[in-house]
């Protein structure tokens, strides 16, 4: 369920691609989300009204009936869908840390936001290091919970940098969104913070 949620800051990495970003990223990211959660409650709902309780109850493997033609197919599905995702971060994460190194707040990264033919080819090497010392690692089962870890960590500053914008009334601050109220941050650090804990823990 949770790598359905990992791509909804496609529209906000891609600001600069958008005719309307201030309208078009709440829309799109909300539309994207609730579109993902219905589809993923309704399988849900559907796979426990015709299943028997033996069948859903087992640790894995209940898959394997319902592909067709076999597994391999299926298998398939998830390499390409996972080399698309790593694509998407290979364009989205060079330019978003050249962003970061632009601003100047972290002198060490400054070097990373200089441009060759208008792409960020240090932050590319940058985050290719980073991305082979995780694939080193050599475990999935020892890579995917600190994956967990970034994206929560990354989710809970968010809403933290949202709650305390609002909060002090940042002058450079001014949401367009109708809905926005710094509690909703609020509650999304804190809720991201406590998933990384129990995460953590368990």
């Amino acid at each position: 369920f949770f790598p359905c949620f990992t791509g909804i800051l496609s529209g906000a990495n891609r600001a600069s691609s958008l005719r309307d970003p201030a309208s078009a990223i709440p829309r799109g990211t909300l539309g994207a989300i609730t579109l993902s959660f219905c589809v993923y409650v309704s399988f849900l709902i559907l796979w426990a009204a015709v299943g028997e309780r033996e069948y859903l109850t087992m640790e894995h493997g209940q898959l394997d009936e319902l592909i067709y033609p076999s597994v391999k197919a299926a298998q398939i599905g998830i390499v390409l869908s996972s080399l698309g995702q790593a694509l998407q971060c290979v364009v989205v994460a060079p330019r978003l840390l050249a962003s970061i190194a632009a601003d100047g707040m972290l002198r060490p990264m400054r070097s990373l936001a200089r441009l060759t033919g208008g792409e960020p080819k240090l932050a590319l090497g940058a985050t290719y290091l980073v991305g082979a010392m995780c694939v080193l690692i050599g475990s999935l089962n020892a890579v995917a919970p600190l994956l967990s870890m970034c994206f929560l960590t990354c989710y809970s500053m968010m809403n933290l940098n949202c709650c305390l914008l609002g909060l002090l009334k940042d002058p450079h601050w001014r949401p367009r969104f109708r809905y926005f109220h710094w509690a909703v941050g609020l509650v999304g650090f804190v809720l991201c913070t406590s998933i990384m804990f129990v995460d953590w823990r368990y």
